[in-house]
């Protein structure tokens, strides 16, 4: 019997590109979720085998996903401090924002959000509808990147959201 000598692949910089492009190509949507009430204000390290959010409360389209990249005078300013600018080009870093109005999924807490691919609204809701409530949902669709957070009490305010992801 011949023994296979099996190494890892290693993804080059290319590759990453890549993956943004594939990415930016899908609908993108934020899966906001709830978490567990237990949390309290410091929410536990998010499993990386999981595949959906604890409790999610519903859906945000993406109003903008762009390629950004590394910038310091850029006017994108992530958690870690990090700016960024948008990018013309094709880069492995994506920008992406997510708007919940006042009235959308209020008096809800969020803890957790996810960036998700392919989610499937139920045919009867109107295209274009960027917040999208669970019971609307028929398909959560595929989750790509996970977060908790201390709790956003929602009470009729507005929150944007900005991720950068990088592949």
């Amino acid at each position: 019997m011949t023994q296979l000598n099996i190494m890892p692949l290693k993804m080059p910089g290319q590759g990453r590109i890549t993956l943004a492009m594939a990415v930016k190509a899908w609908p993108v949507f934020l899966g906001v979720g709830e978490g567990r009430d237990e949390w309290g204000f410091s929410p536990p390290s998010v499993d990386l085998q999981s595949n959906r959010l604890e409790r999610p409360a519903g859906f945000v389209r993406a109003r903008l996903c762009e390629f950004v990249r590394p910038d310091n005078d850029g006017g994108i300013t992530a958690d870690d401090g990090a700016r960024w600018s948008i990018s013309k080009k094709p880069t492995p870093f994506l920008y992406m924002l997510f708007v919940l109005g006042m009235r959308d999924l209020p008096d809800k807490i969020v803890r957790e959000l996810g960036i998700f691919l392919d989610t499937k609204p139920h045919d009867n809701v109107p295209l274009g509808r960027e917040v999208i409530d669970m019971a609307y949902i028929a398909d959560h669709g595929h989750l790509l990147a996970i977060k908790r957070t201390p709790p956003i009490v929602r009470m009729g305010s507005r929150h944007t959201f900005g991720e950068i992801m990088s592949f």
